[in-house]
């Protein structure tokens, strides 16, 4: 009987001693959520803008959501902050900051005289965007639980991503709006251009080519001095002329993805 009473007890203090850790959560574990949030909020302020028709503020803001959607996750990791929920809502924001947003952008701005074609864009790259953001979930639910990593039905090798991911492409997909608002060389594109355009950047997100990851590339020390110089570089035509720098800033990456891809196939046969 007295054992029995003791083992009573600590069930209650180990109960007791739950229900103190549910009442109180580290803050610094909220960080990476509220930037997420942060994110999702100016995701959905550009949508606003580019209904008023005022594009150059609505892209920046995609650029700042971009920044946001960088750093929550570097964030979660510093603050040991990484948790199921936050990875969902992550990708949530994602799909609304970079899924939705630019192609409703781009079809307010020239889409819409297209009619069903331009419509079509749109709903295709909304849905290669939410497949995009479905494989990647599944791919890192694999790679978590997956002691052999030979099982994995989606693998790519170490430093790649499997597709251009859906933060990427909604920078790239627009390009052609980067030329059009641009003040210092004025370029109209035609409509079917960005359809066009629209559907490549779809392709892209949904492929199985092999796009370098930035967060694991390393670099050679004789290359440092050059990139710092390039980033000094880019940053002096940034205050020049934004967008037209973040147009062949965004040629520049595409060109690459030929190179990145055999660099992926070399890995993978190794």
């Amino acid at each position: 009987m007295p054992d029995l009473k003791e083992k009573f007890k600590s069930v209650r203090e180990v109960g007791h001693n739950v229900g103190e850790r549910l009442k109180v959560f580290r803050l610094s574990r909220l960080i990476p959520n509220i930037v997420t949030l942060a994110s999702l909020c100016s995701g959905v302020t550009s949508l606003r803008f580019s209904l008023e028709g005022k594009y150059e503020i609505a892209m920046l803001f995609i650029l700042i959501a971009a920044v946001l959607d960088g750093l929550d996750g570097r964030l979660a990791r510093l603050l040991g902050g990484e948790s199921r929920f936050g990875a969902e809502l992550d990708s949530l924001a994602d799909f609304v900051n970079f899924g939705v947003s630019p192609a409703l952008m781009l079809y307010l701005h020239s889409l819409k005289n297209l009619d069903s074609l331009g419509w079509g864009a749109v709903l295709i790259y909304v849905v290669c965007a939410s497949l995009r953001l479905a494989r990647f979930n599944v791919i890192s639910i694999e790679e978590e639980h997956s002691l052999d990593k030979k099982e994995l039905t989606m693998k790519s090798p170490p430093g790649f991503f499997l597709g251009v991911p859906i933060t990427i492409a909604g920078f790239l997909v627009l390009m052609p709006l980067f030329l059009s608002v641009n003040q210092t060389v004025s370029i109209v594109v035609h409509p079917f251009i960005t359809a066009f355009w629209m559907f490549f950047v779809s392709f892209l997100m949904v492929s199985r080519l092999f796009i370098f990851s930035f967060k694991k590339m390393y670099i050679e020390k004789t290359a440092i001095l050059p990139i710092l110089l390039g980033v000094v570089v880019t940053m002096t035509l940034m205050l020049e002329s934004p967008w037209l720098t973040l147009f062949f800033i965004g040629a520049i990456y595409v060109a690459c993805i030929p190179i990145s891809h055999k660099k992926g196939k070399l890995f993978i046969h190794d």
